[in-house]
């Protein structure tokens, strides 16, 4: 869709600038999720695999104000938020370098660090794969409900303009 040239810089930077698209996409795709679509409660409905109240809470989203110009925002936003090759250029050397800075340290760290830690964050880590289940899935749903309607517009218009697909 487009780019920003930016000055060659270090590593962190480099990966900081072509992360931010998907953090701030995610963050935006969450917020709408929850606050404006309102579906903060439907995931511990969804883990204990009541329907009825899942149904009840996606058949209630689309009457909410304004649900359609969320829908469109956040279609759009998840659309574009995943970063470019050139983006993550940089990620794996930042990976590599983290991944060694966070072993060396366990090596080094004296005592139980490595399990009191882990049982420290784990809810940390549950609320963020909570977030990013509910930012790929309300994605992924948005994007499979316009799937259809605009496979068949393009066949229309390919039809009408009598232009071939090229892949």
């Amino acid at each position: 869709m487009g780019y920003v040239e930016t000055a060659s810089t270090d590593i962190v930077r480099d990966s900081l600038i072509g992360s931010a698209p998907f953090f701030v996409g995610c963050a935006f795709v969450l917020y709408v999720t929850l606050i404006p679509l309102g579906l903060a409660s439907v995931w511990p409905e969804f883990v204990k695999g009541n329907l009825i109240v899942i149904s009840d809470a996606v058949g209630s989203m689309y009457k909410r104000p304004d649900f359609w110009l969320w829908f469109y925002l956040v279609f759009v936003v998840s659309s574009t938020m995943m970063p470019s090759a050139s983006d993550r250029r940089a990620w794996l050397s930042l990976a590599v370098v983290s991944a060694l800075i966070i072993i060396i340290g366990l090596l080094v760290w004296p005592g139980n660090f490595i399990t009191e830690t882990l049982i420290s964050i784990s809810p940390k880590i549950n609320i963020g794969i909570f977030a990013l289940i509910l930012v790929f899935g309300v994605s992924d749903a948005f994007h499979l409900f316009l799937l259809a309607p605009l496979w068949l517009i393009r066949k229309i218009l390919m039809r009408m303009f009598d232009v071939q697909s090229v892949y």
